[in-house]
């Protein structure tokens, strides 16, 4: 199925436990149907996540995760 609505999250050096506050807040929407809706996690060369499966906890989010080896700013992420 096609999503609707891609939430795009560009970061440089956030972590794990920065994102858990981000991605909670958007699983705690109400009157969102999620099977329409994707988050992706796109990092712009910084901090590249080690453990992407700690994400698996917001089962209803579904969650694409990309990794710019070189900082091209957060407009290109977008």
């Amino acid at each position: 199925m096609r999503k609707l609505v891609s939430i795009i999250v560009p970061y440089k050096n956030e972590s794990e436990s920065q994102f858990s506050v981000v991605l909670s807040s958007i699983n705690d929407q109400v009157g969102i149907e999620f099977s329409q809706v994707e988050v992706k996690l796109i990092c712009d060369g910084g901090y590249k996540l080690k453990d992407i499966y700690i994400f698996n906890i917001f089962d209803n989010i579904k969650i694409k995760y990309y990794y710019n080896r070189q900082s091209k700013g957060p407009g290109f992420s977008r």
